[in-house]
């Protein structure tokens, strides 16, 4: 078996259970954006089976038809917290599940430059690592330049370095 092979398969599985748990993120997320649903989707409470899902109620100004710098004004607006790309685009996924993971990211990434070269946003850092960037409005900030906490971004989402020995 040819080393390059074996590597090269790796990474199309590791790629494969990479892509599925973006779609198990996904449907964790819409879960708990409606908690009042069982797995099938079938209301546990009777009298507001017929009322809009909790996520149709919050993201109710999202069009599909938006620019993605629309959609990303219009999801922070409705989170009203920094949010982390990853977040971001999980969210349009989730309200626009026809569109490819790849291609919101692309998109998401480039709105949200753009948006930072006008000043729509800011970018708020945690520690020295770009990895942990979150994005939201100027006016969440305090005055020495950190989240207030009605605005703050999800500290479980902030990736820590860990050393590896062998």
């Amino acid at each position: 078996m040819d080393k390059n092979t074996t590597l090269a398969d790796l990474e199309r599985l590791k790629q494969s259970f990479l892509e599925k748990a973006a779609l198990v993120d996904q449907t964790i997320m819409l879960f708990k954006s409606s908690p009042q649903s069982d797995i099938n989707g079938n209301s546990f409470l009777e009298e507001e089976e017929h009322s809009p899902s909790p996520i149709n109620v919050k993201y109710s100004s999202f069009k599909s038809r938006y620019s993605y710098k629309q959609k990303i004004a219009t999801i922070l607006t409705a989170e009203n917290r920094f949010l982390s790309v990853k977040e971001i685009t999980d969210i349009i996924i989730l309200l626009q599940p026809q569109l490819k993971l790849d291609e919101v990211k692309k998109a998401v990434g480039s709105a949200k430059s753009y948006m930072l070269k006008e000043k729509a946003i800011v970018k708020y850092v945690v520690g020295a690592s770009n990895a942990n960037s979150f994005y939201g409005s100027k006016n969440w900030l305090d005055e020495s330049g950190h989240p207030m906490p009605e605005h703050m971004y999800d500290e479980a989402l902030v990736n820590t370095k860990e050393n590896i020995e062998i």
